[in-house]
């Protein structure tokens, strides 16, 4: 008796032991809603939009999850709205001079993938570039003239797809047919209770913002206002259009911070984004490839 009792305080402790560590290392409070056989998350698409979509907030405080999404994004999730044909999308870039180098690489490539399962998630960042030592935001913010709007310089970052400026011009550092890590959430020591790779399972697009610190504290957790401009959203957009007619059914427009909620040091990116603005400019472009 005295032996069984040993051997149930000790299972007793490696449990508590093992859930400890897992609370002490922090993990996404998504993990457990991430399917790592199908590499999604539960739910409908309309269901992940609505908690992968909740809003961003200064130190990554996330809103509710959402009641309802924008009406183009709805229907498009809902099942809806067919995907943009190739002939129309290559007139259209085209037309507007785009080249595969903004777009993530040709129309005729396929999508990053991870066990033969193909992307669902397009992930949004914000870069937050960090203004250290200013109190505002510089007056040309929105120009060629902001060194933070240059684009040649990273053609070779590893961690993400496609940079968009603000001016809505875009850069490729990474085919979208390639795997790239780009959150702590798939990162298997920062969220651990994922059982295997899901790099490859996210399409990841960096938005470029501006952020400056809260008065008195060395932090860049104060983004402007507003957080990106239309050039962006409508770029945006396009890309989105561009990777889900790449995969061959819409993906999930997902937020970073989301993905990050419980992680320590988890990022707190998009910040101040307009989701309406995205849908209305999904919409838009789409109009115009189906006329």
């Amino acid at each position: 008796m005295i032996f069984m009792l040993h051997k149930t305080k000790v299972l007793f402790l490696a449990l508590f032991s093992i859930a400890f560590s897992y609370k002490a290392r922090g993990q996404s409070k998504l993990a457990a809603k991430f399917d790592t056989e199908k590499m999604q998350f539960i739910g409908t698409k309309h269901q992940q939009a609505t908690y992968l979509l909740r809003y961003v907030q200064k130190y990554a405080h996330l809103g509710d999850t959402l009641k309802t999404l924008p009406p183009f994004l709805d229907s498009i999730l809902n099942g809806e709205i067919k995907l943009a044909r190739k002939k129309a999308l290559k007139k259209y870039l085209s037309t507007a001079n785009i080249t595969d180098e903004e777009i993530g690489g040709s129309l005729d490539s396929g999508i990053c993938s991870v066990d033969g399962i193909k992307a669902s998630y397009f992930v949004i960042h914000d870069t937050s570039n960090f203004l250290t030592d200013s109190t505002s935001f510089p007056t040309n913010i929105d120009s060629v003239s902001w060194s933070g709007n240059r684009l040649d310089n990273k053609r070779t970052f590893k961690l993400t797809h496609i940079f968009i400026n603000r001016l809505g011009a875009s850069i490729t550092s990474n085919n979208l047919s390639r795997q790239i890590h780009a959150t702590k959430f798939e990162s298997p020591t920062k969220n651990p209770l994922l059982n295997k790779s899901v790099v490859g399972s996210f399409i990841h697009i960096e938005v470029i913002q501006p952020r400056i610190a809260d008065p008195g504290k060395k932090n860049d957790a104060i983004a402007i206002i507003p957080g990106f401009t239309d050039l962006q959203y409508k770029r945006l957009a396009l890309i989105y259009i561009i990777a889900s007619f790449r995969k061959g059914e819409w993906l999930i427009p997902t937020f970073h911070a989301v993905l990050d909620d419980g992680i320590p040091d988890g990022h707190d990116d998009p910040q101040n984004f307009e989701l309406e603005k995205f849908d209305q400019a999904i919409n838009e472009i789409y109009r115009s490839l189906t006329r």
